[in-house]
């Protein structure tokens, strides 16, 4: 067995003489503490003289008592008593004797203790300041040093909360820069950019994502990105546009063109309708797609079906009207008198055809509409909106004009209502 520390040995002497009778025996005996008796972990020299005289200066103390009991009262405590000596094994990874690892639970981490771990010296003031003399001397006093007299040494670890006074921006995180470091990160909110002090939103249009072909609009924070949009005459997510087939006078330069045939014949203007357009371009590229792809090549102008045709109009389902135009040799176009170019002079050139198949009254036939059901289709008096696309604006390519409402009703009233020559 190891020799007793100096240290204990010694405070059981003092104890021990204290607690002996004196010649005039009055109240109860006290004994020795037995566990002064017990292997402890060895000090070193130094360390061993600081811990006897602080020793005796507690037990001379009138203090002692009360920091016994205070201690007693702590489910989670040091039974050993002596903070500063729990501490020191501690340091010197000494827990594991049976010795410490029974009375000093609290230090060792055995137990759980709600106190909070306090900035303090372990010692009195005048040995701490002894203590802090011969930091540097040896291993062994620094350890001591750290483990009992911290907050003399000025190794006691005050956080400073960075983040009081706010100092960063409005829109930016404050984290605090944990002791023994100081200061605070400042980090911009999602949406933004910045040092962390100051924040800007970020502008999802610098640089410009979108296509060449699109506007871009930021997405204001805390959102981020952009949103993309094709230019009228192209379609596409915004990031990538495809076509070109319609620049923005195509469809002022297609309504024009109607209106002025519509005239000749006492017929109300029409309105350009978006969404005609839309449907009128997506048909257009269809049906190209589908003339592309065959082999051996068909004939690409196929009308759409009914239900390709009906779509809500102000919460009802409406059919419209609809008419195609492909030309090989030029970019199909709503303006020039050539009707191998413009389909309006193209079917407006069916009106021959309706005056002949229509002569002396003659009634209405199916097989007259299809020859002249582009003509009156556009000349059509209760249509009231036109909207058109085209596949692309090169030559070899298809355009489609989809009417609202629908004309060419297969009643020989409904033309005479409707088509004036």
């Amino acid at each position: 067995m190891r020799p007793l520390v100096t240290l204990l040995a010694f405070y059981f002497l003092v104890v021990a003489v204290k607690s002996a009778p004196a010649e005039e025996e009055t109240g109860e005996p006290v004994l020795p503490d037995p566990k002064q008796s017990l292997e402890t972990p060895e000090l070193p020299k130094e360390v061993a003289e600081i811990l006897l005289e602080a020793r005796i200066k507690e037990a001379e103390g009138p203090e002692d008592r009360k920091k016994r009991e205070a201690r007693s009262r702590n489910t989670c405590r040091d039974s050993f008593g002596d903070e500063c000596s729990c501490r020191y094994w501690k340091a010197v990874h000494s827990c594991e004797y049976d010795f410490v690892h029974n009375d000093c639970e609290k230090t060792c981490g055995l137990c759980q203790s709600t106190e909070e771990e306090e900035c303090k010296d372990y010692l009195a003031q005048p040995l701490c300041d002894r203590v802090k003399t011969l930091c540097g001397t040896s291993e062994d006093i620094d350890t001591f040093a750290g483990a009992c007299c911290n907050k003399t040494i000025g190794g006691c670890v005050v956080d400073i909360d960075g983040c009081a006074g706010d100092p960063c921006d409005a829109n930016a995180a404050c984290a605090d820069v944990p002791a023994p470091g100081t200061g605070q990160v400042c980090t911009c909110n999602t949406g933004y950019a910045g040092d962390g002090y100051t924040c800007t939103d970020i502008d999802g249009c610098d640089p410009n994502p979108c296509n060449d072909n699109a506007a871009c609009a930021d997405v204001a924070a805390p959102g981020t990105g952009q949103v993309c949009t094709c230019n009228t005459g192209y379609e596409g997510d915004g990031h990538t546009c495809t076509g070109g087939e319609q620049d923005e006078t195509f469809g002022p330069r297609c309504l024009a063109a109607h209106n002025e045939k519509r005239a000749r014949h006492n017929a109300p203007p029409l309105v350009w309708d978006p969404m005609c357009a839309q449907e009128a371009r997506r048909y257009a590229k269809k049906l190209k797609a589908e003339y592309d792809a065959s082999s051996p090549k068909k004939y690409p102008l196929i009308h759409s079906s009914r239900d390709e045709r009906t779509w809500a109009v102000d919460g009802k389902n409406v059919v419209h009207g609809e008419s195609l135009y492909w030309t090989w040799s030029q970019a199909p176009e709503c303006t020039g008198s050539s009707k191998f170019k413009n389909p309006i002079e193209a079917w407006y050139a069916e009106k021959s055809d309706y005056e002949r198949m229509r002569g002396r009254g003659q009634p209405v036939s199916y097989g007259g509409i299809r020859r002249y059901g582009h003509f009156t289709q556009m000349v059509w008096k209760n249509t009231n909106a036109v909207g058109c696309g085209r596949s692309d604006n090169k030559p070899n390519n298809i355009l489609v004009c989809y009417y609202q409402k629908t004309g060419n009703i297969f009643s020989t009233w409904a033309f005479n209502r409707n088509v004036e020559i």
